[in-house]
């Protein structure tokens, strides 16, 4: 459930980057992205994991 709710805010930040410097490319943008969100991914998906067992 948490892990979903990350997902669907990281998909919007990526649509918003891309929105907002069309000139940029998608790539770099989401590189950049990807960067401030995986410690939070794997924050999450750890945590998940503890909810699972």
């Amino acid at each position: 459930m948490l892990f979903t709710l990350v997902e669907k805010i990281f998909i919007r930040e990526m649509a918003t980057i891309n929105d907002s410097n069309p000139r940029k490319a998608p790539l770099d943008s989401f590189s950049s992205a990807w960067k401030e969100w995986k410690p939070l991914l794997e924050c999450v998906s750890y945590v998940n994991k503890f909810q699972l067992v």
